[in-house]
């Protein structure tokens, strides 16, 4: 993908599995004189967080909820008689 402006072009890729690495980014102001501004970018792969839950940790939780609805339900059935 590319973006063009004025004075300025972006170019985007697909990032491939031998990419991550570091890189340098240089960027300038067209017209003006002097040094081009450049920073180091790091592209790091990307790992997913799986959180491993049990179905007995699924369980309790919906016990959990259970207890509180019916607690909440309560509390809103009891004030109709206050």
């Amino acid at each position: 993908m590319t973006s063009r402006g004025p004075a300025s072009e972006l170019r985007f890729r697909v990032v491939k599995e031998e990419d991550p690495g570091e890189y340098v980014c240089k960027a300038g102001i067209s017209g003006r004189k002097g040094d081009d501004i450049s920073s180091p970018v790091f592209l790091l792969k990307g790992k997913q967080k799986v959180l491993s839950a049990s179905s007995e940790t699924a369980i309790l939780w919906l016990i959990l909820h259970f207890f509180v609805v019916l607690f909440a339900m309560a509390i809103g059935i009891g004030s109709c008689f206050l």
